[in-house]
């Protein structure tokens, strides 16, 4: 009984932990570009985050930034682990039991304390350089499709390295008539099978579809 009850409470845990997401309440990842082919990945958890599971989130946010800006290999250039911790609220409870016997009362109190907990939240930081083929004069370079692969699997998270592998620049949903830039947020959300890639904006305007008012291909 008691594995049990340790093994559910695993789970939930693990499920109030920040999933893989853009920034958000409970966290994620937000990125900054530095240059034509460098980016800056910031991954934060909130306290049900682990270490490893942030920084595997930030490697993964590394591998799909790079596909979906037209590049296959990354490395890091710097990284930085680091978590801020805070203390949760402490007070304290009471229960007092009073005991009559004859004329006489006893009383028994049990005083427990609560809360005062300190909650450390994970961050993963990376700076990374991309290419379209693979360096040589570099000891360790990541293969931005592998990466995607084994991460995504690990944590079951879809993967979606086989659309940015494809040679279109643009992407639409054959369910719409908005295109959009493969790293658009819209882009993303687009299901796999419903995917359809352009050459040129040229392209997709010929077939019928308009830019996107967010990303503006």
């Amino acid at each position: 009984m008691k594995k049990l009850l340790l093994l559910v409470l695993i789970v939930s845990i693990s499920g109030c932990a920040t999933p893989y997401q853009s920034s958000g309440f409970r966290g994620g990842f937000k990125d900054t570009r530095l240059d034509d082919n460098s980016f800056m990945i910031d991954f934060k958890g909130n306290g049900f985050t682990s270490k490893e599971r942030a920084y595997d989130f930030s490697l993964l946010r590394s591998a799909e930034i790079t596909l979906e800006n037209g590049y296959k290999y990354f490395i890091v250039m710097s990284e930085n682990e680091y978590s801020s911790e805070y203390k949760t609220q402490s007070y304290s409870s009471t229960d007092t039991k009073v005991s009559v016997y004859g004329n006489t009362a006893r009383a028994k109190s049990k005083t427990t304390d609560y809360g005062g907990y300190t909650v450390s939240k994970p961050s993963a930081k990376k700076i990374i350089v991309c290419f379209k083929e693979k360096p040589k004069e570099y000891p360790l370079v990541y293969n931005a499709k592998y990466i995607m692969e084994d991460i995504c699997e690990e944590y079951g998270i879809e993967n979606k390295s086989k659309s940015f592998m494809n040679d279109g620049l643009y992407v639409g949903a054959s369910t719409s008539n908005i295109f959009h830039k493969k790293s658009c947020k819209f882009a993303k959300n687009i299901p796999t099978e419903n995917l359809i890639f352009f050459e040129t904006k040229e392209d997709a305007q010929k077939q019928g579809y308009r830019p996107c008012k967010v990303c503006k291909p």
